[in-house]
């Protein structure tokens, strides 16, 4: 039986996209610069990919809600399914930012103080919605707070049968979505503004159900999408260091940097561009993007004890975060993959 179910491992593992697998792990390993930053104009350049990265993933998960084939109630079970998924994995996240917090203070700070702080109910009002995590050392979870939000979104638009016109809410999401990035990035307004549920997962959700739903009516040529997609990165590097005006224009180019990436990998399926990427992409994504932020802290005062001199502090620094984060994410994800499969052997046994 376990023969039989690693076999059906790696037919599964021949049929995913190796291109799009790339791609995600590129994307996960670009969200760490945004939370550890190089100096000057290299740091807004990598950041820009990194939310870039956010948008891409976004892309992919609503790709995936489009569910042609199934009924209304089908489609409302394997939407909450994957909401279902995806919830356990956010408690289990906040369960580990939470022990962390509370260990981190009980050394560096007061933690009787912090556990006292908890007691204010807004602030579980807030990583609802908009997702704002920070008093646990979550920051990254407003992602997964918000792809919550964005699936019972879709339930009920399937729910109530909407799904074939869902379409009309793409442009005006759309204009949200990076205008709203736009001005609170360009004012320096608060993040989670424009980092939660309705502007930034359901437009970029949307847009990828979109693709998804009108795919073969996508005409470009793979040179088109090709030189849109080295334009428009181009475009976003311009955009990062340099703001007319102070206003930030990237977020128009990152949409279609990652739109237009995502189309060129569905093109592209038995593309294996690099295959130690494409197993970041497949396996340790998303608990790479979970763990990162909690190895800033202690990795940088690792390069203090170390007494680390500036110029190699600031340049080395999101490497050695990079690399620790992701040596963790390697080792979750598999025991992860060696449990997953060892529960379908025992299923299949039973």
């Amino acid at each position: 039986m376990a023969e039989v179910t690693v076999n059906k491992d790696c037919r599964a593992e021949k049929k995913r996209n190796g291109t799009l697998d790339f791609w995600k792990g590129i994307a996960a390993l670009s969200v760490c610069f945004c939370h550890i930053r190089f100096p000057g104009n290299v740091g807004s350049v990598m950041a820009a990919f990194g939310t870039c990265g956010v948008t891409f993933f976004f892309l992919i998960s609503g790709y995936a809600l489009y569910l042609p084939g199934l009924d209304k109630n089908s489609a409302c079970r394997k939407i909450l399914k994957r909401f279902t998924r995806n919830l356990i994995i956010t408690l289990i996240a906040v369960l580990v930012c939470f022990i962390y917090t509370v260990l981190d203070r009980m050394i560096y700070g007061n933690v009787s103080e912090y556990l006292a702080s908890l007691a204010d109910p807004v602030i579980f009002i807030q990583m609802l919605f908009p997702g704002d995590f920070g008093i646990i050392s979550g920051q990254p979870l407003w992602f997964m707070a918000s792809l919550l939000f964005a699936y019972l979104m879709f339930w009920m638009v399937y729910l109530f049968g909407l799904q074939d016109k869902i379409h009309y809410l793409l442009i005006p999401s759309m204009i949200l979505r990076i205008a709203g990035e736009i001005i609170v990035s360009s004012v320096g307004l608060d993040f989670h503004l424009c980092s939660n549920a309705l502007v930034a997962a359901f437009p970029v959700m949307l847009l990828g159900f979109c693709l998804n739903k009108y795919r073969d009516k996508i005409s470009l040529s793979n040179t088109a999408l090709i030189v849109t997609a080295v334009v428009s990165a181009l475009l976003v590097i311009v955009t990062a260091c340099f703001r007319p005006g102070g206003a930030d224009l990237a977020p128009i180019f990152k949409m279609i940097l990652a739109m237009t990436l995502f189309v060129i990998c569905l093109r592209y399926k038995e593309g294996h561009p690099c295959r130690l990427l494409e197993r970041i992409g497949r396996q340790d994504a998303l608990f790479f993007y979970l763990v990162h932020d909690l190895v800033i802290d202690p990795m940088i005062r690792l390069y203090l004890i170390l007494a680390i001199p500036a110029p190699y502090f600031e340049w080395t620094i999101p490497f050695a975060v990079l690399i620790t984060a992701l040596l963790i994410a390697e080792i979750i994800g598999t025991l992860v993959a060696l449990f997953t499969v060892r529960s379908r052997s025992s299923k299949q046994e039973a």
